[in-house]
């Protein structure tokens, strides 16, 4: 078969060298993959870990250890387990001075406040938003705060920018002798762009359950205090940081006299001092609070029609008080209409309260920044004179 005579094949090749020659070749393949095959095979995967996924570890550690300092500060002798515990400990002993305590509770977030935060790269007071919006919400039940938990979720854990945050919040809770009673820092690059980060918190307070009747004794007749405001507080951002949009947040602003951050990024207002005193100073006189309104997201409308009894109607004259620059400015840039700057923004006044008339008198004696914006009457929900 190996002549080149036998099949008649020219170039000196029989049928027996060309089927060697394929054979050969063809083992030749056969070999090359299997030595690739092998090699591949040995080859060890790329190792992952936690933090090549996003989530740094070692950072939240070193987080926890730049805030812990603080965050004992407002921890207060009530509290048994807190820092390092799964679960917070709070001592209940105090509660049984009281005749029928019952608690309360209220859960909230900063919202897209915490943008301008970041975007400006000021952290320190967004704590303060969070811990006394919190007390607010509990001081129109009647209640004093006990301990507050709040919750931090990041796109990437920085530890200096964290402790900074916490160490706001811790701050907020000694200021208002509410322990800081744990909280948590989640870090989740998948939900949360580049930078961003997100803020919120829960707050349980005390009361005892025959004050806890919000609203529930105004009656025609009864007059609409209310208390000012230092800023848009923590609601309206989305669209206060639409109408500025374009401009940038150090430009100091001539009507404003301070730069659009030291504004917008003005921490929430707690009203926890003058609430306090004001109950105190009418209960010895045989008075008390009718109506808590904290004036935040829905404006006046949205949240002084929780408080109002069946046939009653609060009526908001807006001319009684003069409404902040920052409010006006946003209502020309943004070309915003009355009634949707009025169900947006708190428009200068952070918090309603309705007194019986003498009461009212007598609250205006010892706080003279309150302000008479309104009166009840006979009707249903709330009617804003523009």
């Amino acid at each position: 078969m190996q002549h080149p005579q036998r099949r008649g094949k020219s170039n000196d090749r029989g049928d027996g060298l060309l089927i060697f020659q394929n054979a050969y070749s063809y083992a030749q393949t056969l070999l090359q993959q299997e030595e690739t095959s092998t090699a591949r095979a040995s080859e060890k995967p790329e190792a992952i870990s936690y933090a090549s996924s996003g989530v740094d570890i070692e950072a939240g550690e070193k987080a926890v250890r730049l805030m812990k300092e603080a965050v004992r500060a407002a921890q207060g002798p009530n509290v048994l387990a807190g820092v390092g515990a799964f679960a917070g400990v709070f001592s209940a002993r105090a509660l049984r001075k009281m005749e029928k305590p019952a608690l309360v509770a209220s859960t909230d977030g900063v919202g897209t406040k915490t943008l301008l935060a970041a975007q400006a790269g000021r952290y320190d007071t967004i704590g303060f938003d969070i811990v006394n919006h919190s007390i607010n919400d509990l001081l129109a039940q009647g209640a004093k705060p006990l301990f507050f938990m709040d919750y931090l979720a990041v796109n990437k854990l920085d530890p200096e920018r964290v402790a900074t945050i916490v160490r706001g919040v811790a701050n907020a809770c000694q200021e208002a002798s509410c322990a800081l009673l744990g909280g948590e820092t989640a870090e989740m690059p998948d939900v949360y762009a580049p930078g961003a980060f997100d803020l919120a918190g829960t707050i349980v307070g005390v009361v005892e359950e025959d004050e806890a009747q919000n609203g529930s004794t105004i009656e025609a007749g009864d007059v609409i205090l209310g208390l000012p405001s230092n800023g848009l507080h923590t609601n309206g951002y989305s669209l206060g940081r639409r109408v500025f949009a374009n401009h940038a947040l150090d430009t100091v602003v001539p009507e404003l006299g301070e730069t659009l951050a030291d504004a917008l990024l003005r921490p929430h207002r707690s009203y926890l001092r003058e609430i306090t005193l004001l109950r105190e100073y009418l209960a010895d006189r045989g008075r008390y609070i009718k109506g808590v309104a904290h004036i935040t997201g829905g404006g006046f409308k949205g949240n002084i029609s929780r408080i109002l009894p069946v046939g009653m109607q609060a009526n908001i004259d807006t001319h009684t008080w003069t409404v902040p620059a920052l409010f006006q400015l946003i209502a020309r840039l943004g070309n915003i209409e009355e009634e949707e700057l009025y169900r947006t923004f708190n428009m200068g006044i952070g918090m309603v309260i309705v007194l019986a008339p003498k009461a009212a008198l007598e609250a205006r004696s010892l706080l003279p920044e309150l302000r008479t914006i309104g009166t009840i009457t006979r009707g249903e929900g709330v009617c804003m004179k523009f």
